[in-house]
């Protein structure tokens, strides 16, 4: 199965694997017209135990979530009310709860696991780590599971996924060097307040900027949506090519972009604000000033090729 919260990824697997049972996000900046962003978590919330009745509790196995959206939602954050509400949900009908933390974790979140930012309600049954906690030095993923479940593993099988890179020397020791780097460095508690202090300065040039419709995020996992009209969200069409004209302008400006349509532009054109766990507040200063040089130059540009902007 492909485990992506993105549809528009379906066709490019069609025919190789199977996508799962998916259930709506609670996009904090687009619920549905009419609804607060509290009432659409708990719409979700009822949906997802009607999709478990419906299917049949004995055919589900696992809930997968980023708590800190990733490519899917350009980071979306999931409250502690909702995560503990879909726990509750997954305890009752014997589902496990896994949070996909391959951006989140490690750190960028201001927590070692963004799932400590909520407490014991909500915490999953399996997390998933990836990509910080190698650094990007190497390729290193990590599966974290309770001691039960990995006493009775180890009594029966093991874990005999595969065997190819399980347990790398070169990786583990990268991946060890990261947590020591860590705690030696108290990046994740520099995670927590220099995340706070870019999102406020990022909301302080939205609120001059006529594109930036949201700024979200949580630690150092960030994203500015883009979009045509701040009063109705509208998003850019995609002929406008949103994303990749801010990836090239943003070159001229020292700004190397992960810009993206999510679902096809069904939910709006962001760019993520990721930088690395070492930043300090002088750099965030010196990042925010090349953001608003390249949105005056983007706007300028959207608005020469007759692009409205309001």
């Amino acid at each position: 199965q492909v485990l992506s919260g993105d549809a528009a990824v379906a066709p490019i697997f069609e025919g190789m694997a199977t996508m799962p049972e998916r259930i709506e996000a609670p996009l904090t900046y687009r619920p549905p017209e009419g609804l607060t962003h509290e009432q659409n978590e708990d719409r979700i919330c009822q949906q997802f135990e009607d999709r478990i009745v419906a299917l049949g509790p004995e055919t589900c196995l696992a809930l997968f979530m980023e708590p800190v959206g990733g490519l899917a939602t350009g980071a979306n954050v999931l409250s502690g009310r909702f995560l503990k509400r879909m726990r509750e949900i997954c305890t009752k009908y014997g589902l496990l709860m896994v949070l996909d933390e391959v951006m989140s974790g490690a750190g960028r979140s201001g927590k070692f696991l963004t799932a400590q930012h909520h407490g014991d309600d909500c915490r999953p049954d399996l997390v998933v780590l990836a990509k910080g906690i190698g650094s990007g030095y190497i390729p290193l993923g990590i599966m974290l599971a309770p001691a039960a479940m990995v006493d009775e593993l180890s009594g029966l099988t093991g874990f005999n996924y595969g065997h190819t890179s399980n347990a790398n020397p070169l990786a583990c020791a990268v991946g060890l060097a990261t947590l020591e780097e860590l705690q030696a460095r108290k990046l994740i508690e520099n995670a927590a307040s220099t995340g706070a202090y870019l999102k406020e300065r990022m909301r302080c040039l939205g609120d001059d900027c006529p594109i930036i419709g949201d700024v979200r995020g949580l630690g150092l996992l960030q994203a500015t949506e883009i979009v045509s009209n701040k009063q109705t969200k509208e998003t850019f069409s995609a002929e406008a090519k949103a994303p990749g004209t801010l990836r090239r302008l943003g070159l001229d400006y020292g700004l190397s972009l992960y810009a993206r349509r999510t679902n096809n532009g069904q939910y709006g054109d962001w760019i993520m604000t990721s930088p690395p766990l070492i930043t300090t507040r002088n750099q965030v200063d010196e990042m925010v000033e090349r953001f608003a040089q390249l949105y005056t130059a983007f706007t300028d540009t959207m608005v020469r090729e007759g692009v409205k902007i309001a």
